[in-house]
């Protein structure tokens, strides 16, 4: 005869057996609540639960700052009951199920508006599908509860890269790149917008008005690799965003040592020492081990100051000023690089500019006359006549389809060393100003694609001496061309550039009426800079050594890519 008690202990036994069996099956399938044995750090913890309009996390690298980022994504998808407290004017209600019996029976029903449109922007669609593949599904729930009504999702491909994670909720999370182009990003309403890697600041505004009609949440979480200074501003001085909406993290590798419940978690001091010791540069360092934003000293423009040389757009009312553009030539579309337009203002003492315009065609296909003809609509908007437009020559039909137009182009002096070396002098003696729009409610006179100019503010914080060459659709530096061509032959007077650390008042005031004489005068001078635009036109065209320079280029040989400037 069995003893009671002890069948009493082997069904309790059996039981315990049984609940383990299902944390373990839990802990499998469902990875994004129970990963790492359930263990996380506090800042992790503080930014799962955060419920900010804007949160950006700084961190190290390789301390799971994009996993529990992605997390956190899987975690709010999959459960409606927490929907409220993220979108708190919802028009939707989470009602509790108290009748469940079985894992498949939902815990309760959500009626009404879900957040259903969310996106994940990153660098490139490659780049994220690799990304998806190597981390999301680490995370994703698995097996059966891949299928599950609340729990369960799918992904779907477009060109053989992942579009998008579709969650059994009515959540569709797309995967959008960095390249897109911002025209596409303008008939959307999105409930959360999250990043990945350091965003180029130039998307913002139309991304972050996407998710305004619905109060919708901004995320990102990335490793400060570019040091843009609106990030630093950010994060760092609290200049940018410094309200009560914003949440931010700055995260090293030595908030990692221990985890939120006291216990060691694999990073140790010495491991972090070993990490430095392995990096060496102290800027690799700071970007890398302690989470900092730096400004690399391998910037080309490390005269480059966005405080100095970038001012609110206003217009430049006086007629004293002579106006010059730069234009660069690129094919454009998925497989070539942009075109891009700038337009200089310069005084008549030669000693100030303004960047008044910039444009640059990201993934738009464009023919040497598609760009000449936006280079008519940006100039008209300007309201004074352009005295020169510096082009690329490597496309001889730009020079000729603009002077059949009647256009001052004439080929520009692409030599990079002068060029650089000059547009840094500018920007250290604050000669060189360039205009961005401003901000909301104020508004530009003319479309907003005519003053790109943020996106040359991320060209010049970005481009390194060590910068890898771009790949086909990569816009690198194309505005930092157009920008070189167009000061590339200016009548700039050094001698009397001098520090010049803010915007001048008279740039703001109504031109002094002048008398007869010195209207006379002004007149004189103007006509004399046209007239030597088009004898150096004249030239350009007529020289031997530049048609033989064009032959190469149509035929493939790019002397100055072998040569440099030792030609």
């Amino acid at each position: 005869m069995i003893d009671p008690n002890r069948e009493d202990l082997i069904r309790l036994k059996l039981q315990k057996l049984e609940i383990l069996e299902k944390q373990k099956r839990l802990q499998h399938c469902l990875p994004h609540i129970y990963a790492h044995n359930g263990k996380t750090y506090t800042w992790t913890d503080e930014f799962w639960e955060c419920t900010k309009r804007r949160q950006v996390l700084v961190a190290a690298n390789q301390i799971s700052k994009s996993s529990s980022h992605y997390r956190k994504a899987i975690r709010v998808a999959t459960d409606p009951s927490c929907w409220k407290k993220y979108w708190p004017n919802l028009d939707g209600q989470w009602t509790v199920n108290s009748n469940v019996h079985t894992q498949q029976q939902l815990a309760g029903t959500w009626e009404g508006e879900r957040p259903s449109l969310w996106w994940l922007f990153g660098p490139d669609r490659t780049s994220m599908t690799t990304e998806f593949h190597e981390k999301w599904k680490l995370y994703l729930p698995k097996d059966e509860f891949k299928g599950h009504p609340l729990f369960g999702w799918d992904h779907t491909v477009a060109h053989k890269e992942v579009d998008s994670i579709v969650f059994n909720t009515g959540i569709t999370l797309q995967f959008k790149s960095y390249g897109i182009r911002e025209e596409n990003l303008q008939s959307s309403t999105v409930y959360w917008l999250l990043v990945d890697e350091e965003m180029p600041v130039h998307l913002l505004p139309e991304l972050l008005m996407r998710i305004d009609a619905k109060d919708g949440m901004f995320s990102a979480a990335f490793t400060a690799t570019q040091g843009q200074k609106f990030w630093k501003d950010v994060v760092e001085n609290r200049t940018e965003w410094d309200d009560e909406q914003t949440r931010v993290w700055s995260v090293s590798m030595y908030d990692c040592i221990e985890y939120s419940d006291g216990s060691q978690s694999p990073w140790t001091v010495e491991r972090i020492k070993n990490r430095e010791r392995t990096l060496g540069n102290k800027n690799e360092i700071a970007k890398r081990v302690l989470g900092r934003f730096v400004v690399d000293t391998g910037r080309v423009y490390q005269g480059f100051d966005d405080d100095v040389n970038v001012k609110p757009h206003h217009p430049i009312k006086s007629s004293d000023w002579f106006y010059y553009a730069g234009v660069d030539y690129g094919s454009g579309g998925s497989s070539g690089n942009p075109s891009s337009i700038v337009v200089v203002a310069m005084d008549s003492s030669s000693t100030r500019l303004r960047v008044v315009r910039a444009w640059r065609g990201d993934r738009v296909q464009t023919t040497a006359d598609d760009v000449v003809t936006k280079y008519e609509s940006i100039v008209k908007t300007i309201g004074y006549p352009v005295v020169s437009a510096y082009y690329d020559w490597s496309c001889p039909d730009l020079g000729m389809i603009a002077n059949s137009r009647g256009l001052p182009f004439v080929k520009a002096d692409k030599s990079r060393t002068t060029g650089i070396a000059a547009l840094d002098s500018l920007f250290r003696t604050k000669a060189m100003v360039l205009y961005v729009p401003p901000k909301p409610p104020k508004a530009l006179p003319f479309p907003s694609d005519h003053l790109e100019t943020q996106k040359l503010v991320d060209e010049l914080n970005t481009m390194t001496v060590d910068s890898p060459k771009p790949r086909p659709g990569e816009h690198h530096w194309d505005l930092c061309d157009s920008l070189r061509y167009a000061i590339s032959k200016l009548p700039l007077d050094w001698a009397k550039i001098t520090e010049l650390s803010e915007v001048k008042e008279d740039d703001y005031r109504a031109p002094v009426a002048k008398t007869p004489d010195e209207e006379a005068d002004e007149e004189r001078k103007r006509t004399m800079n046209i007239r030597s635009s088009s004898l150096e036109q004249e030239s350009n065209e007529a020289s031997i050594e530049q048609e033989m320079s064009d032959f190469n280029n149509s035929a493939g040989y790019d002397f100055e890519e072998y040569y440099g400037d030792n030609l």
